[in-house]
């Protein structure tokens, strides 16, 4: 059963690289697959750490109703390339803010649904 489970987290990830390259297209230059692989493992933590907020089991795994919201996130952090971190950029008219507690919005975080457990 391992086996099968391994495949196809395998083919679901391989698949959410085509998706993500299909969405960054090439304007950004040659997207490779660690690159993009790199942004899914990043945009995957999130969501784990939000789904279990006192630490994620060894064995976790982004369950296949979040991969749209892993999409998402790893979009959002490829296009900061460059500006992590950035509190206040303005240029030519246009201004650019980042911060707060995370470098994800939490209207993104708050569709994730954090598991519980009775003690």
């Amino acid at each position: 059963m391992e086996n099968v489970i391994g495949r196809n987290k395998a083919e679901e990830h391989e698949q959410l690289q085509t998706k993500l390259a299909r969405i960054l297209g090439d304007s950004y230059g040659a997207l490779d697959g660690e690159l993009l692989s790199v942004y899914l493992d990043l945009a995957a933590d999130k969501i784990l750490n939000r789904r279990y907020p006192f630490g994620a089991p060894d064995d976790a795994l982004v369950e296949s109703r979040w991969l749209g919201v892993q999409l998402e996130i790893a979009v959002y952090l490829f296009n900061k390339r460059g500006a992590e971190g950035e509190s206040l950029h303005s240029e030519n008219g246009i201004s650019r803010s980042y911060g707060g507690e995370t470098d994800v919005p939490a209207e993104i975080l708050m569709r994730i649904t954090p598991k519980g457990a009775v003690m």
